[in-house]
């Protein structure tokens, strides 16, 4: 019974943090867009520890920071898109960071209502296979609490 729920409340929190992605991704086209400006990029890294089985891993993430204006109010932002591009190849988060040069013009996607929420852009790449993974892991917990 301890396994049912312990896989419920995981399959179920993933499908609700990728449901909460994709919602604010589909919300987030009627938001308008101001000019900003790319202050600083650069890849960061966060290694976790494997066990004996299992060697450590490391992923790599574009990171981001950019200034912008909607009416006299300045604002500082981050977020590429909702939720965060993850890679195992150092390589391919250069690869993504080449579209925000130091120094360029960006557009800025901003909620008008809390101008300080944006993002570059108007997507959520984990979103649905999120969803998709916590909604596979919610089943089988369910299944195997049936079956027993």
């Amino acid at each position: 019974m301890a396994a049912f729920i312990v896989t419920l409340v995981i399959g179920v929190g993933l499908f609700l943090l990728g449901w909460f992605q994709y919602r604010k991704a589909r919300a987030s086209r009627a938001w308008p867009a101001v000019a900003g400006r790319i202050l600083s990029a650069k890849v960061e890294s966060e290694t976790s520890r494997g066990d004996q089985d299992s060697p450590d891993s490391t992923s790599y993430f574009p990171a981001v920071q950019y200034e912008y204006q909607v009416g006299s109010a300045a604002f500082r932002g981050n977020q590429i898109e909702f939720g965060r591009r993850v890679y195992s190849k150092r390589q391919d988060a250069d690869t993504a960071l080449l579209a925000f040069p130091v120094g360029s013009s960006v557009q800025v996607f901003h909620n008008p209502a809390r101008p300080g929420e944006c993002v570059l852009e108007r997507k959520a790449s984990a979103g649905r296979p999120l969803m998709v993974i916590g909604g596979l892991i919610a089943l089988v917990g369910v299944l195997t609490a049936v079956t027993r």
